[in-house]
């Protein structure tokens, strides 16, 4: 007879592979260096709770992704914060070992860390035009940051990793034309969240719309950059 298990969490004795008051699962067999490899890959490419089957069905539908977490359900997919880190870790492989342009754009600060720059500089940007652009449809500030974290993060990260590939093939042939596309496709799958409409024109003009308002911003500022330095 097998002697009783207790679970290491709760101190509930454990009936089985699981704990039934906490969920812990339990494996008779010892870890090694095999079995931590493969649950490291398997969980990473899992289809169901890892970052990365998350970031797929943020690519492939936004919204379902970005209502399941606002309104209140956990556990299931990664969350915003974990995509993040996701987003944080590429851009700092990315620049360790491809280059120190990030989709064409170089930036160089002397007491931040450019990983934690990229996102700390664009994040206002892209949630506050989200939420002037949509606010007749979602006046909560908190799903339009829980959209950009989500969408932002996923496109970087599959857009970043595409052109790293191409990088090392053909060269940096995308050049500053990385962020450009970066930035309309976070408009155009933002708008596939928050447009009430069906048709496609309407997500297409809500996108314009956003990319509107971010290159008037982006021209101000940089009018006002131009102009204090002259002066």
């Amino acid at each position: 007879m097998n002697p009783e298990k207790t679970c290491s969490i709760c101190q509930t004795a454990v009936a089985g592979n699981y704990c039934s008051h906490c969920g812990q699962k339990y494996s008779e067999k010892k870890t090694h260096t095999l079995t931590l490899l493969v649950d490291l890959v398997t969980n990473f490419f899992s289809m169901e709770r890892s970052g990365f089957a998350t970031i797929l069905k943020v690519l492939k539908n936004p919204k379902s992704i970005v209502n399941n977490y606002h309104n209140g359900f956990r556990k299931y997919h990664a969350s915003p914060g974990q995509i993040l880190v996701y987003g944080i870790a590429v851009v700092a492989l990315h620049v360790a070992f491809v280059t120190d342009e990030i989709l064409g754009i170089e930036l160089k600060l002397d007491n931040l860390a450019v990983q934690y720059a990229f996102w700390i500089f664009l994040y206002p940007f892209f949630i506050s035009i989200s939420y002037i652009s949509f606010f007749r449809v979602e006046k909560s500030f908190s799903k339009h940051l829980v959209s950009l974290i989500y969408i932002a993060t996923s496109l970087f990260i599959a857009i970043t990793v595409v052109n790293d590939i191409i990088i090392s093939i053909w060269g940096d042939i995308l050049g500053g034309y990385g962020f450009v596309l970066f930035v309309a496709l976070i408009f155009f799958w933002n708008s596939r969240v928050f447009t009430t409409r069906k048709k496609p024109i309407f997500i297409l003009l809500n996108a314009l719309l956003q990319i509107a308002i971010f290159a008037g911003i982006v021209a101000l500022i940089v009018n006002n950059i131009e102009y204090f330095s002259t002066n």
